[in-house]
């Protein structure tokens, strides 16, 4: 898959969760899933890392439309299934979004 292959397609999409608007986030989570999706053991840490967990829980505790929970709440558990430093995924990286 030529997404996962570019080292910037996963924090960039990271990034556009929550920013800007509920279809923005709609379009980052169609981009990530299929990524983690594709390949969760290499893909999932990298997101996690880049705050993903942290973005995912927003998305699930914010007024945005039941799919886009859905999808979140399934990706956050693909991410917890393949991310083996799991005291750092159950803080979310918080830090990581903070700042």
């Amino acid at each position: 898959m030529v997404l996962k292959d570019c080292l910037q397609t996963i924090p960039n999409a990271v990034r556009l969760l929550m920013r800007v608007s509920e279809a923005c986030t709609r379009r980052a989570l169609s981009m990530l899933w299929p990524v983690c999706r594709m390949a969760p053991e290499e893909c999932a840490p990298a997101a996690v890392e880049a705050g993903l967990a942290a973005k995912l829980q927003l998305v699930i505790q914010s007024g945005c439309a039941l799919e886009l929970k859905q999808k979140a709440s399934e990706l956050l558990k693909l991410c917890r299934l393949n991310y083996t430093d799991t005291p750092s995924i159950s803080k979310c990286k918080l830090t990581r979004t903070i700042q």
